[in-house]
């Protein structure tokens, strides 16, 4: 038979075991939900990893995707969905040449979408990056509508190795096109680009060169800048 100093004792320790479980059970909680926040953080990161469709279009924001925008014609900028900066390497793949040699990608135009994501890294550096992407999605476009320019262009004129082996690799010149306006428009701003080497025109090459106007791929300010420092790119009468 407990006496009454030992029924409190117990009473005691029964309150205390009580109020440490529950102590116990509020800390399992508490460090769940913590646990829980990172663990959603994490899914969240790895899902933005995975998906590379970041929310963020930054024609606008960016000051410098925003000024490069703002230089390309109505039609090409229509036709771009959104810019996005994707950090994840692996989203932009690898180009492998023709000698099987794998190269790093800096920039990529969704098909589907035509979005187009850069890496902070090119918007930085190498900003005329954005007029190459951008005219993919330009000239995907154009595809879709069911536009003739694909017809006309003449294909095995390419400025830069790149879009000359691009076209050996896949079979397509949407890289030569692509190449061709970025060249022009850098070359039109006083940059450095391909036609500061002793780049030779002929008939074919002109003739490209003028359907980047003609649909309406450049500006005609800076397709006529362009001529001014390129005269041998004038086409004969």
């Amino acid at each position: 038979m407990l006496t009454k100093k030992n029924q409190k004792f117990c009473l005691e320790l029964c309150l205390g075991f009580w109020i440490g479980v529950a102590i116990c059970c509020f800390l399992m909680v508490a460090c769940r939900s913590q646990s829980g926040v990172a663990e959603l953080e994490l899914n969240v990161s790895a899902s933005v990893a995975a998906t590379n469709l970041p929310q963020n279009d930054l024609r606008r924001s960016n000051p410098v995707i925003s000024k490069y925008v703002k230089e390309m014609t109505p039609e090409v900028q229509e036709s771009i969905s959104g810019i996005f900066l994707v950090a994840d390497e692996s989203h932009y793949g690898k180009y492998r040449d023709s000698s099987g040699k794998d190269h790093g990608v800096s920039g990529h135009c969704h098909r589907d979408s035509r979005k187009i994501c850069l890496t902070a890294e090119t918007v930085a550096k190498w900003p005329s990056v954005i007029d190459h992407e951008a005219t993919h999605a330009y000239h995907l476009r154009l595809r879709a509508e069911g536009s003739d320019f694909d017809k006309k262009w003449r294909p095995g004129h390419g400025i830069t190795w790149y879009a000359c082996d691009a076209q050996k690799t896949t079979g397509d010149f949407l890289e030569d096109v692509a190449e061709w306006v970025q060249e022009v428009k850098v070359c039109a701003r006083g940059e450095y680009s391909e036609f500061a080497y002793h780049f030779h025109w002929n008939d074919a090459r002109r003739h490209n060169l003028y359907l980047l106007l003609e649909y309406k791929f450049v500006r005609e300010a800076e397709f006529l800048v362009f001529l001014e420092k390129n005269p041998k790119a004038t086409r004969k009468p």
